[in-house]
Parts: C-alpha cells; sequence; structure tokens
C-alpha cells in the first residue's frame, strides 16, 4: 500500500528534507524535485538552475514542472529521460512496502563541456542575450556517470530513509490513537451493561469518531436467519432506518456480510453509492465492515461520510477493521450475559411462578399471576393473556407504555386472528403499572409474537398469551422460546 499524498506533502515540504535538498543544490548544481507516483504532479522542488528558468520562460506548464507531458516511467529500476529543458534526467522510484510511493527526480547536469556549447547555442536561438546565456551555461555541472550514479544513489537512500521513518511515526501515532479508542469504548461499554439500545449506540458512536463520520449504522444478523437488521441508526443519511433489513448477499452490507471482508467507497461518483440504500442523501465516502466473533459474522458496521475533504485511506479502514473486532467480541459477551441471565431466570423464578400458578385453582389468579410474569420476564410495549375455554372470553392486557383503546385492539387481533370489531372480547382486564390508557393512537404497524394456551393432553386451544411491540422493534428467538 502507497503512501498518501498528504504524507508526502508533509515529508518533504518539511524543513529536514528541504534543507539537504537545497544543501545539494548549493554543493553540485544539481536539482531535487519530489513527485507522485506516477511523476505527473509535484510534490516538493528545489530552486532551478538559470538555464531551466530561461528556457521554461513562457510555457504554460505547472510551477516547478519539469516535464511539459507526464515521463514513460520504466517498470523496473531508474529511468534515464531528459527534462524539459533539453538536459539529462534520473527518475528514480521510491519504494515503501513493496509499492512505488514517490518519485525522485535528479537533474540539472551535462556529461560534457561539448553538451554546455549545444544549450549555449540553444539560448541564443531564443533571443537569450549573450551574456546572460553564457552565465547559465558555465553554471550547470559537468559530472561523470560515475559521480551522478552515486548522487543518485544517495538521494534514493535519504528519501526512502526520511519515508520510512514517517511511516513508522505515522503508525506508533495511529497505534496510540487506536489504545485510547479502545480504552475509552471499554470503560462506556462496562457502564452500558446489558444488550440494550444505550450499548449498540455506544458501540457505533466511537466507531464513527474513528474516521469522523457523521452517519452511520449498526446491522445485526437476527438469530437463525439469514437477515441483517438495523439496530442502531444514527445521522441525518440513515434517519429511520432503524429495523429495516436485507438479506445477507444483497446491497453493500450484505456482500460485507456473506463475504466476511471489508469495503471502502470514496467519492459521490463511485457507482456502489449509487446503490446504497440511501443514494440521495449525501453520502460520499463509506466505510462497511464485518462484526466477526469466533469466526462467525454477526453483524455489520457502516459508517458514512458527506464531507468530501474528509478523505477515508487504507489506514482509516485497518483501524475500523481493528475496532469491529473489538465491538463483535462486546456484543457478542453482552449477548451471552443475557441468555445466561434468561437461562437463570427461567430456571429459578419460572420453576417457582409453575409452584404457585399449579397450586392456585381459581383462573383469575392465575391470569393474575401470568400478566405479571410477563412485566418480569419482557420489554414489550403491549402484551397480555387470552381466554376463551373453560365458559371464559376475556382478556388480560398488560400495557408496558401509554397506549390506546385502538392500539389494543389491533394486537388483540393480531394475536388471536379474531375481528375484534365484530367479537370484542368481554370483559378486558388493563393492569397499567408501567403505562395508561390514552385517547389518540392507531395506525401503528404491530410486531406480535403469541404462544397457544393448551390443555394438559393438548387436545384444546383455550387462549393464548402475547406480547408485542411497534413495527421499529422485533423480538428474537430467545423471547419466542421464552413465551412458549
Amino acid at each position: 500500500m502507497g503512501i498518501e499524498r498528504a504524507v508526502l506533502d508533509s515529508v518533504f515540504g518539511g524543513k529536514a528534507w528541504r534543507s539537504s535538498s537545497d544543501a545539494l543544490f548549493e554543493a553540485t548544481g544539481l536539482a531535487m524535485t519530489v513527485m507522485d507516483s506516477t511523476a505527473c504532479s509535484v510534490v516538493h522542488s528545489t530552486i532551478h538552475c538559470t538555464y531551466c528558468q530561461l528556457t521554461a520562460a513562457g510555457r504554460t506548464s505547472a510551477p516547478g514542472a519539469c516535464f511539459d507531458d507526464p515521463p514513460r516511467l520504466s517498470e523496473e529500476g531508474v529511468t534515464l529521460t531528459s527534462c524539459r529543458a533539453g538536459l539529462p534526467c534520473h527518475l528514480v522510484p521510491i519504494v515503501i512496502d513493496g509499492s512505488v510511493s514517490a518519485t525522485l527526480f535528479v537533474g540539472g547536469y551535462v556529461s560534457s563541456t561539448r553538451d554546455r556549447k549545444r544549450l549555449f547555442e540553444r539560448l541564443l536561438a531564443k533571443c537569450v542575450p549573450e551574456s546572460q546565456a553564457r552565465l547559465a551555461v558555465r553554471e550547470i555541472p559537468v559530472m561523470t556517470r560515475r559521480e551522478i550514479d552515486g548522487l543518485v544513489k544517495l538521494a534514493r537512500v535519504a528519501a526512502t530513509e526520511i519515508l520510512e521513518s514517517a511511516r513508522r511515526h505515522r503508525r506508533l501515532a495511529m497505534r496510540i490513537q487506536e489504545l485510547e479508542v479502545f480504552a475509552a469504548a471499554g470503560r462506556e461499554f462496562i457502564e452500558q451493561r446489558g444488550m440494550g439500545p444505550d450499548l449498540l449506540e455506544a458501540v457505533l458512536e466511537r466507531g464513527m469518531a474513528i474516521i469522523k463520520a457523521d452517519s452511520g449504522s449498526l446491522m445485526l444478523v437476527r438469530p437463525g436467519t439469514d437477515l441483517l437488521e438495523v439496530v442502531s441508526p444514527r445521522g441525518d443519511a440513515v434517519r429511520g432506518a432503524r429495523g429495516e433489513t436485507i438479506r445477507v448477499g444483497e446491497g453493500i452490507a450484505g456482500r460485507v456480510a456473506a463475504t466476511g471482508r471489508s469495503v471502502l467507497i470514496t467519492g459521490p461518483a463511485d457507482p456502489m453509492i449509487e446503490h446504497s440504500v440511501y443514494p440521495d442523501r449525501g453520502i460520499s465516502t463509506s466505510i462497511s465492515v464485518p462484526l466477526v466473533h469466533a469466526d462467525a459474522i454477526i453483524g455489520v458496521m457502516n459508517l458514512n461520510s458527506s464531507d468530501l475533504g474528509n478523505v477515508l485511506r487504507g489506514e482509516d479502514l485497518l483501524q475500523v477493521e481493528q475496532y469491529a473486532r473489538f465491538a463483535a467480541s462486546v456484543i457478542a459477551s453482552e449477548r451471552a450475559y443475557e441468555t445466561t441471565a434468561r437461562w437463570t431466570y427461567e430456571l429459578v423464578q419460572l420453576g417457582g411462578i409453575a409452584n404457585t400458578l399449579g397450586a392456585s385453582a381459581d383462573i383469575d389468579e392465575v391470569m393474575c399471576l401470568a400478566s405479571s410474569l410477563l412485566e418480569k420476564a419482557f420489554d414489550f410495549e403491549i402484551a397480555g393473556l387470552v381466554l376463551t375455554g373453560w365458559g371464559r372470553d376475556h382478556a388480560t392486557v398488560v400495557l408496558g407504555r401509554d397506549s390506546s383503546s385502538s392500539d389494543i385492539d389491533a394486537v388483540l387481533a393480531e394475536a388471536t386472528g379474531r375481528d375484534t370489531a365484530r367479537e370484542p372480547f368481554d370483559p378486558i382486564r388493563l393492569v397499567t403499572h408501567r403505562g395508561a390508557l390514552v385517547g389518540d393512537g392507531g395506525g401503528v404497524d404491530w410486531n406480535v409474537a403469541t404462544s397457544e394456551l393448551v390443555t394438559n393432553d393438548s387436545a384444546v386451544a383455550v387462549g393464548c398469551v402475547f406480547i408485542a411491540a411497534r413495527g421499529d422493534e422485533h423480538f428474537d428467538a430467545d423471547d419466542r422460546r421464552l413465551l412458549d
């Protein structure tokens, strides 16, 4: 992986390199210019000789440019060519980690005094005054092939070492930043104990902070399915995304979950952006990384930026991947903790309640105990029990938050498959410890989980027990197993 342009500008525009290259020019007359890996643009240029300035007068090339057109670089080693002033020059690739990161131009010399005469005549042909032309060509050093090869090698070693040093310092700075992020995230996650929305939001916010993202989403695989569900969206670009699902293999996030490979998208013109969930919301740069724990993909983290100036690099992707592995471990640990807590609850609490229910012969008391159990075991908005056997046809409804009569009717209809407008339950007993009955409501899509109540021989259904939440919340396999 090459070194980014911002690093090149910082290194070769710095005082240390400028002092070295200027000293070489003063001592030998050689000019050194650092260009990008393709030798198409100048990163840093030393002072050029008078001859170069005279021949370049009136040209439209960029200041400091050594060529009118980009040169053709040799695939291996040093390229020997001529600059736009007609002087021989060497183009040296600066290789870091097996990749060309920059190109070093060394030139501004001649091999013999005969070459000086040819250059003098060239200046006269350009109507340069004779005295000025003589002075200009005298400044051009005469060097043997051995001398120039030695100086080129020296310059190459110096440029490589300064880039290597900059890379080491950058990696160290990134590692320190990474440790700071992980330490802060660890403290926050410990405080957010429990697999709730606060923890998931904290995981996403810390990820967004790494690359200064202004939007993002955390998607988890629903247990037992091939669905990725948005469990925590943040930012205008993904507003309203909570609860949305895609199948593994579909879309950008789905492909990340299917392959286990991260995706870095840069630039608003990238065709992958056009196929994202929200192509019209100004996302210009995006990173999608898998959440992997114990060799299993449990979700995907998507981080987006609408700032065209926020250019993400390979190093940013590596840092986000490191964080994603840490975040996946946290989420998996919290899931395991939650599952263990539920099993403990089932073994200890449900056993005691079962004994109480078994000892009671009063149906109303059983319904009251069962509704109390629902409040303790689940997070819901509306829950309850419906009894349609033994000569009864009534419902006990527990409100987990403020709800209206139309909300209750909609949930009962969904849970029982019954037209409650034509066949209402009578009576309906309301439990309002956590929520109250309000006037407005209706028009809400409900997610309802139900389990039938059957007699001991499992031959006759006498009702059902249910839990319900609004459309952007879902019950997982553990919820349904505990309900059964």
